[in-house]
């Protein structure tokens, strides 16, 4: 058995440059939350935000090519990871995989490209020309991996870097994420009415929504033969998705609770050996009443429920990260951190969610998260000799080869009409029909993947797959780069004024495969992955197989785009399986 232990964290945050001042911050009850000096938020429904102290906006009227440009054109993110590259270049070993996990990513590019208008400048903000710039800097020899999971995306990879280690695929793997304030985000939450004008209020009865928040993260995963006493390991993973709706969580919590379950199921723990939770706890009514519901469901006792927003705000994909992190110090020091920002608890949290820090030894903890897109995804952290031998079901890695039972090469249009034609001639159930509305919002990418999707699912709905074990995976090479850039352009057009809330959904790379998801009532893992490998299909199937291996999924319908056509396919873990294409 190989153990994935956590052997590096480095932290840079609104309330501290190490994760020590941090935790010692929130451990206080401290908030970093205050108004926003970086761009002008009057038109916005709340002016506050959590910044990382000396970062700056740089020169907005010009954009630049990569992460070491001029000081002026640095982009948020660029200013983070120096000051984490400085630190820690020396200590990751260079054979390490880097898996960059975000939302946007350097979201400031393209904004920067699109108010001097130069279109040609978007590119530069894609998920993966950050990833290579950040393996390059760090003197990484191994191509990096992204992956985005919505605000779900670090925890996403911390699963994905932990099955690379128990496979024995790689020794070590460094997570790096972080998502930044921005003027694109700003607007977009402003429009979906999802930020509390005073400030977030995780699990309070008069919690309004989320506050903008930003942060960089580092965790170094690595390979341990036996668990060690003074060790923290990521003992247990899961994924799962609602199948609900793109910006409301399933009310009753079924999806993260399915998480959560699964999660314990690899650590080989129950629910009663948690000694506390680090909850997603957004501030908004709908997510933080869904997780409490969730937790609920598994746990028969209480047990403790903090949030770290209402101190940082929500750093979107970064957020499971630095709940990890957190969930690592509180085991160190034996206290569990208050949430912040609390007046009046929800009284559905009584019991579970506390104002002041408490003092208990700790050996368990559950790290959840969750995801515009109805995504979830559930990790465990355990001390060493926490770790059993029946830690994880995947201890079997690659007992059976994945089967490809069905496959199409799809042909992208770039006709929205002809789309709009063919997608309205599918002859489907009714009950998928009503998707039309939204297929029309997509830009023409997101209605090509859309198509795709439609056409292998369609052709494999007589095949046998439960919906709760079956994955989707979504792999290219530009993320969501198009409808980012039709959002922001909208959003100008419009003087900066608000953002489009249809258009503002459709800005994540799991946006599409979550909306097929919802069309299928397909309940397993969202997920899209990039990499800089020439072959990309075979690096998806590559990933595929890892996914259905972890046990968790017995399918998975692939999507890779890839110079202008999506190779699809539908692929099964079973024995024995025939290949049908």
């Amino acid at each position: 058995m190989i153990y994935a232990r956590i052997s590096h964290i480095d932290l840079l945050t609104p309330m501290g440059d190490t994760l020590e001042i941090f935790f010692r911050e929130l451990v206080k009850g401290k908030s970093a939350i205050a108004p926003n000096n970086r761009f002008d938020c009057s038109a916005f429904r709340s002016q506050m935000a959590a910044l990382v102290p000396g970062i700056s906006p740089g020169d907005r009227r010009s954009s630049a090519g990569d992460g070491t440009s001029s000081a002026d054109n640095k982009t948020s993110l660029a200013q983070m990871f120096e000051k984490l590259i400085t630190r820690n270049a020396q200590l990751i070993p260079e054979d390490t995989r880097l898996i960059f996990a975000a939302t946007v990513g350097e979201i400031d590019r393209l904004e920067k490209a699109l108010l001097n208008c130069d279109s040609s400048g978007t590119g530069a903000s894609t998920l993966l020309k950050t990833a290579s710039w950040l393996g390059d800097a760090l003197g990484l020899k191994k191509p990096p991996y992204v992956v985005s999971a919505a605000c779900a995306s670090a925890s996403a990879a911390v699963e994905r870097a932990k099955f690379l280690i128990q496979s024995g695929k790689e020794k070590d793997v460094l997570v790096a994420s972080a998502d930044c304030v921005s003027e694109f985000v700003f607007s977009g939450f402003s429009a979906l009415m999802a930020i509390d004008k005073e400030g977030a209020r995780p699990f309070d009865r008069d919690r309004s929504g989320l506050t903008p928040g930003e942060a960089a993260g580092i965790i170094l995963l690595t390979a341990d033969d036996v668990p060690s006493e003074e060790h923290f390991y990521v003992a247990g993973a899961a994924s799962s998705s609602d199948a609900n709706h793109m910006t409301g969580p399933s009310r009753d919590g079924s999806g993260l609770a399915r998480a959560v379950e699964n999660a314990l199921r690899d650590a080989g723990l129950q629910p009663g050996e948690i000694d506390f939770i680090a909850g997603h706890g957004t501030g908004t009514r709908y997510n933080d009443g869904m997780e409490l519901k969730a937790y609920k469901k598994i746990f028969s006792n209480p047990s403790p429920l903090f949030s770290i927003k209402g101190a940082v705000g929500h750093t979107m994909g970064n957020a499971g990260l630095l709940q990890l992190a957190v969930s690592v110090q509180a085991m160190k020091t034996g206290t569990t951190p208050p949430s912040t920002g609390i007046s009046n608890l929800d009284k559905e949290a009584v019991g579970w969610v506390h104002s002041v820090a408490l003092n208990k030894p700790s050996s368990n903890a559950l790290v959840a998260n969750a995801g515009f897109g109805g995504i979830n995804s559930a990790l465990i952290v355990a001390r060493g000799r926490m770790c059993h031998e029946n830690l994880a079901k995947t201890a079997d890695y690659g007992e059976y080869p994945i089967k490809i039972r069905s496959e199409i090469q799809f042909i992208c249009s770039h006709e929205n009409e002809k789309m709009l034609e063919e997608y309205q001639s599918l002859r489907v159930e009714e009950s998928i029909l009503k998707s039309v509305k939204n297929f029309k919002k997509f830009d023409t990418y997101g209605k090509n993947l859309f198509l795709a999707a439609f056409k292998l699912i369609t052709k494999t709905k007589g095949q046998k797959w439960e919906p709760s074990k079956t994955a989707i995976l979504v792999v290219d090479r530009d993320g969501a780069l198009d409808a980012n850039t039709h959002y922001f352009n909208h959003y100008l057009e419009n003087g900066r004024s608000m953002g489009s809330p249809n258009k503002f959904i459709y800005t994540l790379p799991t946006s599409i495969c979550a909306e097929i998801g919802i069309c299928f009532g397909i309940s397993g893992a969202l997920l899209y992955m990039s990499s800089t490998e020439s072959d990309l299909y075979s690096f998806a199937l590559n990933q595929a197989e890892d996914i259905v291996h972890t046990g968790h999924h017995d399918h998975i319908y692939l999507f890779v785009h890839d110079n202008d056509s999506i190779k699809a396919a539908f692929i099964t873990l079973h024995p024995g399986a025939e290949n049908e294409s």
